[in-house]
């Protein structure tokens, strides 16, 4: 039964996100496809519903809304494949989530073909130790772990825009 619940929320998060997005400029799209890899059982329920506006050190990140995400719970949902997805090497998965160009990264092509100098052992770890209540905020966007991966919200589709290897 927590499979089939776990699911149908994985799927609800990735509602019409198979479209095509306009970029900052408005000029040129991108696909929107979130990853599909189902499986992982990392995170607690608890972890997608608990606080997350005062962390245990006591430091405050800025609201959801001033980091540019109108869909936080959705967020952490797509989190929750995402990790699937690095937990799994899904390359095909993570360069859809891509807003290219990034730093370091033209295009799909030249991420699949260098995927292990981006996503090293440090991103890795990073992604896979993330507590869902516990994601830092700028106005710069989301990040995962010390800042090795950055995200965004856009038209209600979550993208990566800057993986930092090092």
């Amino acid at each position: 039964m927590k499979i089939v619940i776990a699911f149908i929320l994985m799927l609800a998060a990735c509602r019409g996100n198979d479209s095509k997005k306009q970029d900052s400029t408005g000029d040129s799209t991108v696909s929107a496809t979130q990853p599909d890899t189902v499986a992982m059982a990392t995170q607690t329920p608890d972890e997608l519903t608990a606080q997350d506006s005062v962390f245990e050190d006591g430091s405050v990140p800025i609201s959801w809304t001033n980091a540019g995400f109108d869909h936080p719970g959705d967020f952490k949902l797509f989190l929750k494949t995402f990790k699937a997805a690095v937990m799994n090497n899904d390359t095909a998965a993570i360069a859809r989530v891509i807003a290219y160009p990034v730093k370091g990264i033209k295009n799909e092509r030249e991420f699949r073909s260098h995927y292990g100098e981006f996503f090293s052992d440090k991103v890795k770890n990073a992604v896979t130790q993330q507590r869902l209540d516990r994601i830092f905020r700028t106005s710069d966007g989301a990040m995962i772990g010390t800042g090795e991966i950055w995200f965004t919200e856009r038209t209600g589709a979550f993208y990566i825009i800057a993986i930092n290897p090092k």
